[in-house]
């Protein structure tokens, strides 16, 4: 198995082992032996520090059974995440399948589960697997690699909860959301609330002086004082600060509450963060299904 070449950091740290030797044995040959001598063993240490890593690069026998190995164990924790993603996309489908023999054909899904930065969770595999991930031109293409395991859109379905999906099964006039059923008829209402959060930040802030101020001071501490009364005025003078490049942005936390024709649960709420798309898609479907029941009435 071959490696990429020596890494920038190795070729750093060996410079970094010569220079500081170099010096020191010059040191002390020619000025102070003592500093020469502490310089000299900081880069012989830096230097057998750098020498390690290089052997450990070597492709020799003790170093490819350890890549082999390594790329084994990354193989087998990719193959590893990919079952236990696919498994719980196949649990997904299967309750969906459960769902669809009771109520008839699926109309609609909407997930409306979010895992936060699901997608970055992603590339960390990527990074922590990129060993195994290098392709026949030496390169690191850690998307498409571990593509063969696992897409992202894959791995992004895998976060899909059946009980935090919306689905509509026109057929049989039922929605399925928050772990149960209710039929068309028993949507009596629904509000959507935004517990939102206004976010305020600055750039920079410019301190000014208000010159008019300063000339009224300096003049009345020159009367009074003198030359020095002078400067003290102008310091006293008032200030303002000027705040530049500041920005405002919004946070969402979206719920829409749904009242539903129940006694013991007349309310229940569908938490969406701040997927204003998929609120907007909800509330449509609920729009319409109220306004099926209003032409029923």
């Amino acid at each position: 198995m071959e490696r990429v070449g020596i890494s920038n950091i190795l070729i750093v740290l060996i410079v970094l082992g010569i220079v500081p030797t170099l010096l020191g044995l010059f040191l002390f040959l020619y000025w102070d032996w003592i500093i020469g001598i502490l310089i000299a063993v900081i880069g012989i240490f830096i230097l057998i520090l750098s020498l390690s890593f290089l052997y450990s690069e070597l492709p020799i026998k003790k170093n490819i059974r350890r890549w082999q190995k390594d790329e084994l164990l990354n193989r087998e924790g990719l193959l590893k995440i990919a079952k236990e993603k696919k498994s719980k996309n196949e649990h997904y489908e299967n309750n969906i399948a459960n769902l669809v023999q009771v109520y008839g054909v699926l109309t609609k899904n909407i997930p409306y589960y979010y895992e936060p930065m699901w997608q970055m969770t992603y590339s960390r595999i990527c990074e922590s697997h990129q060993i195994s991930l290098i392709n026949s031109n030496g390169e690191l293409n850690r998307k498409e690699a571990v593509g063969r395991f696992m897409s992202e859109d894959e791995f992004g379905k895998s976060f899909r909860k059946i009980d935090k999906s919306f689905l509509i099964f026109e057929s049989s006039s039922t929605v399925f959301f928050e772990g149960n059923s209710y039929k068309f008829k028993d949507i009596i209402s629904f509000e959507v609330l935004d517990n939102f959060k206004t976010i305020y930040s600055a750039s920079s802030a410019i301190s000014s002086t208000n010159t008019g101020s300063m000339v009224g001071r300096a003049a009345m501490g020159g009367i009074l004082f003198g030359g020095v009364g002078a400067a003290i005025g102008g310091v006293t003078a008032k200030k303002e600060i000027q705040i530049s490049g500041s920005s405002t942005y919004t946070t969402h936390d979206y719920e829409i509450v749904i009242t539903v024709n129940s006694l013991s649960t007349p309310t229940v709420k569908l938490s969406l963060l701040g997927q204003q798309d998929i609120v907007q898609e909800i509330t449509s479907i609920l729009l319409i299904i109220l306004e099926r029941n209003k032409q029923h009435i």
